[in-house]
C-alpha cells in the first residue's frame, strides 16, 4: 500500500506525533506497527511454585489478562465493553496463546497478532472517530501492551517539555532512558486524544483502553502477588520487585493528584441542572478540555454569570478550586470561586 508508515520503534512514534501536530492526517490502513512479536513476564519466587509451572492463582490471572483484552477489543469494535457483543469469531481472533519456559515461570505472549486484530477492529468500526484518531489509538494500545503501562515516571512535565528534559539528561542509564521516553510518548498520544478538537468517541476509547490494558497486566500480577520479582520484556524492559508488584496491584494506573489551583480558562459549553453547572473548560494555552463542576447553591448569580459572559464573548475567566490531575492533564475540577 502506498504511503505506508512504519512504526517499529519509539523514534517512529515520535515522528508520528510530530506529523500529527503539523496537521497531517493518516489512517489505520497507513500504519504498519511492528514493535515486538512477543512480550514475556518472567516470574521469580518459591521454586515449588515458579519453576516452569503455573499455580492456580496465576492461571486465574492469565484468564483476567485475556478477559480485559476482550473488553478493550469489544469497546473498540462495538463502542461498549459489554462482552455479550463479542462474537465467536472475535474471540478466535483475539485468543492469547501463553507459552511457558522452565527455570523460572516465563510466560511468553504472542502480542503481534493481538495488535493486528485491534487494527482490524479499528478499521471496521469506532464510528464517530476520525481516521487519524483511530490510527493514534491503535499506536496507544500497542505501546500499552508492550510495556508503557508498567513504566512509572518521575518526570511530571507534559509531553514536549518532557522530551526536551530527557534529551538534556544524558546521564540516564540507556534502558531507563528509553522507558522514560516511551512513557512520555504515550502521554503525548493521550494528550492528543484529550484535545478540545478530539471527538467524544476518541476520548472515551482512549480512557477505556488505558483502563483495560492496566487491568490486563494487573490480572497477571495479582496471580503472582507472592513472587520475589517479575521481569517484563517487550518494547519496554521493566523489573518489578515484591514491593513494586504490590503497589501496581493497589494502583493500576498512575495516581490522580489533587491540587488547589486558580486556572485561567476558556468556556466551551455549560450544562445546567437544578443542583449544579457542568462547565466544559479549556485551559489557556492548552489543547484539551475538562469538566468543571459548580454547585450553584454556593454561588451568587453574579459569579456564575461570569461563566456565561466568558462563553458568549469568547473571553477567559479564572476559576479556583480542587483540580484532579493525572500525568499532567487536568481530568476534572470542583470549583469554589470564579473571577474575571
Amino acid at each position: 500500500m502506498e504511503n505506508q508508515i512504519e512504526i517499529s520503534n519509539l523514534s517512529d512514534v515520535e515522528s508520528l506525533l510530530h506529523r500529527l501536530r503539523k496537521g497531517e492526517e493518516f489512517t489505520v490502513e497507513n500504519l504498519n506497527i511492528n514493535f515486538v512479536n512477543v512480550v514475556n513476564f518472567k516470574i521469580y519466587g518459591d521454586p515449588e511454585r515458579y519453576n516452569g509451572t503455573i499455580p492456580a492463582s496465576l492461571a486465574q490471572g492469565m484468564c483476567e489478562f485475556q478477559t480485559e483484552l476482550y473488553k478493550a477489543y469489544t469497546l473498540v469494535k462495538h463502542g461498549t465493553d459489554n462482552l455479550k457483543h463479542l462474537t465467536k469469531k472475535d474471540r478466535e481472533e483475539l485468543e492469547i496463546i501463553f507459552k511457558v519456559e522452565p527455570g523460572c515461570t516465563d510466560l511468553i505472549v504472542a502480542i503481534k497478532d493481538v495488535i493486528d486484530s485491534f487494527g482490524i477492529a479499528f478499521e471496521r468500526s469506532t464510528q464517530g472517530m476520525t481516521g487519524t484518531e483511530k490510527a493514534i489509538c491503535l499506536v496507544l494500545i500497542s505501546l500499552l501492551l508492550t510495556g508503557a503501562w508498567l513504566v512509572k515516571s518521575h518526570l511530571k512535565n507534559k509531553h514536549e517539555k518532557g522530551m526536551k528534559q530527557l534529551e538534556l539528561d544524558e546521564a540516564k542509564e540507556d534502558n531507563n532512558s528509553e522507558n522514560e521516553r516511551m512513557r512520555i510518548l504515550k502521554d503525548g498520544i493521550v494528550e492528543a486524544l484529550s484535545a478540545s478538537s478530539a471527538t467524544p468517541a476518541a476520548r472515551d476509547i482512549s480512557e477505556g483502553i488505558q483502563n483495560h490494558a492496566a487491568n490486563a497486566v494487573v490480572g497477571v500480577l495479582k496471580g503472582v502477588s507472592d513472587a520475589d520479582k517479575v521481569e517484563f520484556n517487550g518494547l519496554a524492559k521493566v523489573e518489578l520487585d515484591h514491593k513494586d508488584i504490590k503497589e501496581m496491584i493497589q494502583n493500576p494506573r498512575e495516581k490522580m493528584t489533587n491540587s488547589e489551583l486558580t486556572v485561567e480558562v476558556e468556556i466551551e459549553g455549560i450544562k445546567k441542572t437544578p443542583e449544579k453547572l457542568t462547565v466544559t473548560c479549556r485551559k489557556v494555552g492548552e489543547d484539551y478540555s475538562f469538566p468543571a463542576y459548580v454547585l450553584t447553591e454556593f454561588f451568587d448569580k453574579e459569579e456564575t454569570d461570569l461563566l456565561y459572559d466568558a462563553m458568549k464573548e469568547s473571553d477567559t475567566t479564572k476559576i479556583f478550586g480542587d483540580y484532579k490531575i493525572r500525568s499532567g492533564i487536568i481530568e476534572l475540577a470542583m470549583i469554589s470561586r470564579i473571577s474575571k
